[in-house]
């Protein structure tokens, strides 16, 4: 199909609880999809897209990371730390925890 771009990164399904950090601003929601390169998640709250944030996750950590898209109470987040660090950690907590 023309115009299709691939994805970077493979995506896994899970149901996480993320907190989000915005200048102090704190919001939780969930993430249902993630990738070395991002994650999708449902807020029911406006965030500006191309705006910078810091998602933490349980027992994987904090990154920083970026709004790429929102829509009809989903958002597109890509992570600004590096593929290969991001999937490192998802990897330790894959063999602890359901993803």
């Amino acid at each position: 199909m023309a115009g299709i771009i691939p994805r970077a990164h493979e995506r896994r399904r899970v149901l996480w609880d993320v907190k989000l950090n915005q200048n102090g601003r704190i919001w939780t929601c969930n993430a249902f999809d993630i990738s070395p390169g991002g994650m999708k998640i449902r807020i029911d709250e406006p965030l500006a897209v191309n705006s910078r944030l810091v998602v933490a996750i349980d027992r994987v950590g904090s990154f920083p990371a970026e709004v790429r898209w929102q829509d009809k109470g989903l958002a597109g987040i890509r992570f600004l730390e590096d593929a290969v660090v991001v999937e490192e950690r998802l990897q330790r907590i894959s063999r602890t925890k359901e993803i």
